[in-house]
């Protein structure tokens, strides 16, 4: 995305999941937006925070966060 310097992150945990349109047995219930730089170098560092997403967010912590009353803090979220 032109205008920008740094990745930019966004993310919602769906207290009702919404069906998945392309696979009926799937729930969606957090989502995600990313935005970077339109510059080559960020590319790199793109992929590398969807990796981290895809490992980090398992349905055990999806349970966990869909559960919550409220967000809790990155820092208590491990890999399940």
């Amino acid at each position: 995305m032109d205008g920008i310097s740094n990745i930019l992150a966004g993310m919602a945990i769906l207290k009702k999941p919404i069906p998945d349109p392309k696979q009926a047995d799937l729930s969606i219930r957090v989502m995600f937006l990313f935005f970077s730089p339109n510059k080559q170098e960020a590319f790199a560092l793109h992929l590398q925070l969807l990796r981290g997403v895809s490992s980090l967010f398992q349905p055990a912590l999806i349970d966990q966060l869909a559960a919550a009353s409220s967000p809790p803090p990155p820092s208590s979220w491990s890999k399940a």
